[in-house]
């Protein structure tokens, strides 16, 4: 039987640099309902994502979990110019996305949301990587739009949580009217730094 994945970074430091997008305090407050009643269930075997650090990565440009080598912090400043100028063209003629959100997704590693929109997201991140070469071993941009809501504390069955899962609805609009680039320290988003916004006119 297939069995969770504890989260084996908590509590330690990662520094990264991504591209994701928050949400409104009514979409978090719809978030926390949900994953309250997961709590309720569970317990102490998950590892709940708090209301401000719930977002939706659009791209990773230095990945956290990656060892580059060198330091983070002055290889971006050495990308910030080519990475941020594709960044702007990509998103330059995107207004405001809407996202709908109504599937809970269960993995071995975590529980999450996934949403849809009219092609935007993927739109966006096609065009960045056109233009741009990540660097070696960094993290592909994902080609869903999704939000993880909490993660596993302890090895369980995981069978019983994708059973509760079915057994909950969840159904809910977000705009995203702009992305936020970040500098991160931990993998929760607890740590982060907004470096620069890109707006969506």
């Amino acid at each position: 039987m297939e069995k969770t994945v504890p989260h084996p970074y908590l509590g330690r430091q990662f520094i990264g640099y991504v591209v994701n997008s928050d949400f409104s305090e009514a979409s978090q407050d719809r978030i926390a309902e949900l994953q309250q009643k997961f709590r309720d269930q569970f317990g102490n075997a998950l590892i709940i994502s708090s209301p401000e650090t719930l977002h939706i990565t659009l791209m990773d440009w230095l990945a956290p979990l990656v060892d580059y080598g060198r330091d983070k912090d002055k290889i971006f400043k050495e990308i910030f110019e080519e990475y941020d100028r594709v960044v702007e063209k990509s998103v330059e003629d995107i207004g405001p996305i809407d996202v709908r959100f109504g599937t809970i997704g269960v993995g071995s590693e975590a529980i999450f949301l996934t949403g849809k929109d009219e092609g935007q997201y993927q739109t966006i991140r096609e065009r960045f990587l056109g233009q741009v070469s990540l660097l070696p071993n960094t993290k592909m941009p994902p080609k869903i739009i999704h939000t993880t809501i909490a993660r596993f504390s302890t090895v369980m069955d995981l069978q019983p949580v994708r059973d509760f899962a079915t057994t909950q609805l969840i159904s809910f609009d977000e705009t995203i009217n702009n992305f936020r680039l970040l500098r991160s320290a931990d993998t929760t988003m607890d740590a982060k730094k907004i470096i620069k916004r890109y707006y969506l006119k």
